[in-house]
This record gives structure tokens, sequence and C-alpha cells, in this order.
């Protein structure tokens, strides 16, 4: 049976959301008793870098594309089940934003007459 485990790990890119997704899934396994915590590497500030900041963006459609294609390809050997979801934090609308919609009602109301 393997360990269910959703590892979350929110920054403003993918190397360091990975980083804290994995450190995490890291310390679930601590806590569960399943991993010595000796055996984890020591991070160093190099290693948390971001080394594309613009990466975020403009790749994720091809790495979710080559994921599955990888998912389909593969088996699995080990016995832990990660599930990885996109949480959207929540946001407070600009005023700029109130603005556009207000525009937008204001037009849809004078097209339907």
């Amino acid at each position: 049976s393997g360990q269910h485990h959703v590892g979350l790990g929110i920054s403003v890119n993918k190397k360091d959301a990975a980083t804290k997704a994995a450190r995490d899934f890291a310390h679930f396994l601590i806590r569960q008793k399943l991993l010595d915590p000796t055996e984890l590497p020591k991070l160093t500030a190099s290693m948390l870098e971001a080394t594309n900041l613009d990466s975020f963006g403009r790749d994720s459609v091809e790495d979710v594309i080559l994921l599955n294609k990888a998912e389909e390809n593969s088996y699995t050997t080990t016995n832990v089940s990660m599930n990885m979801q996109f949480i959207p934090s929540s946001r407070i609308k600009t005023e700029h934003q109130r603005y556009i919609e207000q525009k937008a009602e204001e037009i849809a109301l004078v097209s339907s007459l």
C-alpha cells in the first residue's frame, strides 16, 4: 500500500515550489517514521535559487504534456502515491478589476435594450 499524501509547495517559480513540495513530503515520511531525519541532505541557499524565473508560465503547459506522456509509458516500482494539485490563492479584487466588471455590466445592460 502506498503513502497517500499531497505535497504542497507554493512559490513564485517552479523550482522553489517543487523543492518545498519535496521537503513537505520528506517531513511527512519522517512524521510517519518511514524515514530517518539523518538521511535527508542538508539544503544550501544555492540549491533553493531559481535558475529561470520566467519558466513558470511559459513552460508549464509543455511540462504537463511531458508528465502525462511519462505517466502513460512508465510503471511505478515504489509504493508511494503523490497527488500534486494547484491550489489557487484567494485574491482581493483591485480597483481596476472592479472598474472593468462595472463597465462590462453597463455594456451588457445597454446591449440588451
